[in-house]
């Protein structure tokens, strides 16, 4: 189960910060009294709220519980036609991994690129007292 609990923290640090671009902070003073680990908190809140006033809740709901719903399908129908080791009736050799993927990539659509999306992250993280160096 170790294991598992590293792959869901991969995919969770690569789904939602590591794996998009996403915007470089000035070490202001904001910045340097919250420290790196607070900023990209506050970073990946801005981009939640950007993404949910671009799309709205009913959409973003919609879209993460049919996410979770496909990751649960896959996982169990991996699990049944894969004939890998499991442990507690979770595969760890791939189909809980592709499942949680699967449901990662459902709902964190990688909007960074859009320039509206950008706008909103860097008015919120600059209502927040940071400032917005670039975007990478």
């Amino acid at each position: 189960m170790k294991q598992f609990s590293l792959v869901v923290s991969a995919f969770l640090a690569c789904g939602m910060l590591a794996c998009s671009p996403k915007p470089n902070l000035v070490e202001n003073a904001k910045y340097k009294k919250v420290g790196s680990r607070m900023a990209d908190g506050h970073i990946e809140s801005c981009m939640n709220e950007a993404a949910y006033k671009l799309e709205g809740r009913a959409a973003l709901a919609k879209k993460q519980n049919s996410a979770v719903a496909g990751s649960l399908a896959s996982t169990a129908t991996s699990g049944l036609l894969s004939g890998s080791t499991s442990i507690g009736g979770v595969n760890l050799s791939g189909s809980a991994s592709d499942g949680f993927g699967n449901a990662v990539s459902g709902f964190m659509d990688d909007r960074s690129d859009d320039p509206k999306f950008r706008k909103l992250v860097n008015a919120c993280l600059r209502r927040r007292g940071f400032v917005v160096s670039s975007w990478d």
